[in-house]
């Protein structure tokens, strides 16, 4: 298998599509909208590491996994607010 072909694989068999689709089902809009930007980013990261460029110790692909993690983080702060667990003591 290729490494492009390994990576995708990784990602089919990682049920990332399947919990997307359950959370999109189940989650309001706001929360849709974040999770989107979470899996958006995620694909972003699947492109570069199939492609393999720009090189895992280069600054590009910081920043791409800099931005899921920002996404990532957004996506904990609106689920937190939803189920209003940074008000409880």
């Amino acid at each position: 298998m290729t490494p492009d072909g390994a990576v995708r694989e990784a990602f089919r068999a990682s049920g990332c599509d399947e919990i997307r689709e359950s959370a999109l089902i189940c989650a309001p809009q706001d929360l849709s909208d974040v999770l989107e930007d979470v899996y958006s980013t995620l694909r972003e990261l699947l492109e570069v590491l199939a492609a393999g460029d720009p090189p895992l110790d280069s600054p590009e692909f910081q920043e791409h996994r800099l931005r899921h993690g920002q996404a990532v983080w957004a996506a904990r702060a609106a689920m937190r607010r939803d189920l209003d667990l940074d008000r409880r003591p």
